[in-house]
């Protein structure tokens, strides 16, 4: 007889909240290994603080997520009408799923809310991504979102040995912090594969050769908020001496259209790309020009320097390993980075883990909600 699986007598749910792009990555990786554990169960919900279908949906499709269980429909608004948004929408869904745990990534404005939100319930937080500072606030809200999340979680989930010792010199609870790696670079790795399988490449249907383009991505408030300084970035980009593909933020893209602006020379702009899409485009260009977080360690993931028109930077690692640069976005910084800018030594291996981050991540949940661990979630002291 074929041998029966036995149930676990307990099963623990896990909400995910998720809004933003490099959460749908992040999150589309570690879904699939929870569902490879019995004993826990997720209910995902998307606050659509990114709504836009390029944005989102495409996400979902491409990374093979389950549609969410429940969607907020919050959209763009400032930032503290978007946290009362999430706060006012998210708290009956937590009320009638009582979960065990809730679990949010990174630094967005769905992540801070949904900490929140869950803190009044009495419900643990389990913060993905824990530890990065810039020790900047001022045009970072990011910032401000990671330090409130990390100081309501129960259990702070590091991607750098760099953040965990942050949080230690914050004082946080050794126990209350785990390395895990980064799940984008989990992720990153099965796409890469699939894109290498593709008998069909992106880049060459844009009539762009291999290694002889850009890759650019811009979305940051103090990039595109002042037209001068986007102008100036835009013309900049469009008198590269090679060509420069651009995929736009829907949000950038009404500010250039309200501007009038076109390009004349090497700038391609795009309609924003799935991930699948966007990781063939960094395997095969020369350089990224990004002022994403998430694009700079993808970009490190796929071996190619980066210029960084950001003096604070999430990924000092980075930085520091010599394959990205951070610039002031001035029309010479850009032209003569894009053309000097070229690593002159080997990337760090493993800087981000080893590529089972999402398994290491589901034992983390498993370990407090199952019991194995002495976690508190109130007591930060013990």
């Amino acid at each position: 007889m074929p041998e029966t699986i036995k149930k676990p007598e307990t099963i623990k749910k896990i909400v995910t909240v998720v809004g933003a792009r490099p959460q749908f990555v992040k999150a589309a990786v570690v879904s699939r290994s929870l569902r490879r554990r019995p004993s826990l169960r997720e209910v995902l919900v998307h606050t659509g603080q990114h709504y836009d279908a390029n944005m989102s949906d495409i996400f979902f499709e491409q990374l093979g997520m389950r549609a969410p269980d429940y969607n907020l429909e919050v959209g763009s608004d400032k930032p503290a009408r978007q946290y009362a948004t999430i706060m006012e929408r998210l708290l009956p869904v937590l009320e009638s799923e009582r979960p065990d745990a809730l679990m949010v990534y990174g630094d967005t404005n769905s992540t801070a809310a949904a900490a929140i939100t869950a803190v009044t319930l009495g419900i643990p937080v389990v913060h993905v991504e824990a530890g990065e500072r810039m020790f900047q606030r001022k045009d970072m809200p990011e910032e401000v979102n990671r330090i409130l999340t990390d100081n309501l979680a129960t259990l702070n989930l590091a991607c750098t040995e760099r953040a965990r010792c942050y949080l230690i010199k914050e004082r946080q609870a050794a126990h209350r912090i785990k390395m895990v790696g980064d799940p984008m670079y989990d992720l990153f790795l099965m796409t890469k594969a699939a894109v290498e399988e593709k008998a069909e490449r992106l880049a060459p249907g844009y009539g762009l050769e291999e290694n002889g383009f850009c890759l650019a991505t811009l979305h940051r408030p103090q990039n595109t908020d002042d037209e001068n300084v986007l102008r100036t970035i835009l013309d900049a980009l469009d008198d590269a001496d090679m060509p420069v593909v651009l995929p736009v933020h829907p949000r950038v893209t009404k500010k250039i259209d309200r501007m009038e602006w076109q390009p004349r020379n090497n700038l391609r702009l795009l309609d924003p790309v799935g991930n699948r899409d966007l990781i063939d485009l960094l395997l095969h260009c020369a350089i990224c020009f990004t002022d994403s977080g998430g694009v700079t360690r993808e970009a490190f993931f796929a071996g190619k320097p980066c210029i960084v028109p950001v003096l604070a930077n999430w990924w000092p690692d980075i930085v520091e390993s010599g394959w990205a640069m951070k610039i002031s976005p001035s029309r010479e910084n850009i032209l003569s980075h894009l053309r000097t800018f070229r690593p002159c030594v080997e990337a760090p291996v493993e800087l981000f883990g080893d590529g089972n981050s999402a398994g290491k991540i589901a034992d983390a949940l498993e370990e407090l909600l199952l019991g194995r661990g002495d976690l508190s979630p109130w007591n930060y002291d013990s």
